[in-house]
């Protein structure tokens, strides 16, 4: 695709006519307002290759989710559903990856930068956060959708995955080899705009294609995209609620409070509250202040603490 073409699309892009997000209480087809978008960026770019793939989870290093809350926001520290995706009456505006009464359990890889993207603001020393860690309770198959086709950094581990895709992949997903480079192009494009989206009219649109899409071919249970906090260097999980109640399992509760920020180090300095552990999936036990040895070295390890 040359360099004129190139100009021509981003303008076009920036310029877009998109209709507002519905927001009332009344019964919305969310699902026709996000096709109308996506309709619109396809009678620019052509149609856009969605694609999900079947992974398994690896019983001996499960894929781990990390999710924070502001604790004075959490009313029962001991219910579950306190640390899990909000209710779908609460949803009422949008969200990067989500549409309105259309929850997702937004999630992070890695627990520092669950913190940040939950701060998000300069004024947070002294804040407590709640930050939950979720693992896998099975090894069933299941489906995910990795939309990081940029601004993922060329470290992180699902960088070749991508590569391979916007390669061997499209070619699988029957793009002509003629517009192999333009459909690359696009998926680069819109996980740029999906990284800055400001008003989430077409971040929110994608992920909700994915994520409450009926079709099969389509419909993933995870939808990942790199964290705009971790500056690509960790990615965001947008987790569809079924999937949360049915596979997932709350494995830890770290209660922090949040001190100052090195500079130097790029590092929170962190104090640990307490420490919530599931007892017979029912009750959460608490450890405050004194501390199980090896769950403090878990905590050290998972929050980067040398």
């Amino acid at each position: 695709m040359n360099i004129f073409k190139k100009i021509y699309l981003k303008y076009k892009m920036k310029n877009l006519s998109l209709p507002e997000i519905p927001q009332s209480g009344d019964f919305i087809d969310y699902n026709n307002f996000s096709q109308e978008i996506l309709d619109i960026i396809a009678r620019i770019y052509g149609e856009i290759p969605f694609y999900t793939q079947m992974t398994q989870n690896d019983p001996g290093k499960s894929m781990v989710f990390y999710r924070a809350r502001k604790a004075n926001e959490i009313l029962n520290q001991n219910i579950i559903s306190e640390y899990s995706f909000p209710p779908t009456v609460f949803c009422k505006k949008p969200l990067r990856a989500n549409l309105p009464f259309h929850p997702v359990f937004y999630a992070t890889n890695n627990a520092v930068t669950a913190i940040f993207e939950t701060i998000q603001d300069k004024n947070f020393e002294g804040q407590l956060l709640a930050v939950s860690r979720w693992i896998m309770k099975d090894t069933d198959p299941f489906f995910i959708a990795p939309f990081l086709f940029s601004n993922l950094s060329n470290k992180h581990p699902w960088a070749k995955l991508v590569f391979d895709y916007k390669t061997k992949g499209l070619l699988d997903a029957g793009v002509s080899k003629e517009k192999m480079e333009q459909t690359a192009y696009l998926l680069e494009e819109l996980t740029k705009i999906f990284y800055n989206d400001s008003d989430y009219k077409i971040s929110a649109s994608i992920a909700h294609n994915l994520l409450y899409s009926t079709r099969r071919e389509i419909n993933c249970d995870v939808f990942i995209y790199p964290s705009i906090q971790a500056s690509g260097e960790n990615v965001n999980f947008a987790v569809h609620p079924n999937f949360v109640i049915n596979r997932l399992f709350i494995d830890k509760i770290y209660i922090i409070e949040l001190g100052g920020f090195n500079p130097r180090s790029k590092s929170l300095n962190l104090r640990l509250h307490a420490i919530g552990k599931l007892n017979n999936n029912r009750l959460i036990l608490w450890q405050n202040g004194d501390f199980n040895e090896d769950d403090y070295n878990e905590y050290k390890r998972y929050f980067n603490i040398l």
